[in-house]
């Protein structure tokens, strides 16, 4: 994602409202995650699998500003493929909060 200074100087309060997807199988280590976000007003949408994840990033693109991908061997193809599907997105994005 690409954004500038002037991006975010129009975003009042940044970075309190930023969107974030978070994808991590383990319920109780999402849950953890995102309550330490939300404490930080952020606004979480947690996933717990990669299919959920992708669905979400191709059928509303420019809802998420950022993505937290828990990653391990068991599950890296198809965590950095959710990865992957955030390039070219920038565009989609409304900075405006």
């Amino acid at each position: 994602m690409v954004c500038t200074t002037n991006d975010l100087s129009a975003w009042k309060d940044f970075p309190k409202g930023l969107r974030v997807l978070l994808l991590d199988e383990d319920s109780s280590s999402a849950a953890d995650i995102k309550s330490k976000l939300e404490a930080m007003d952020y606004i979480v949408y947690t996933f717990y699998n990669e299919n959920e994840a992708l669905s979400a990033i191709s059928n509303e693109p420019g809802s998420f500003h950022v993505a937290i991908v828990e990653v391990s061997t068991s599950n890296s193809n198809r965590s950095f493929q959710v990865s992957r599907n955030f390039e070219g997105l920038a565009n989609h994005y409304d900075f405006e909060h």
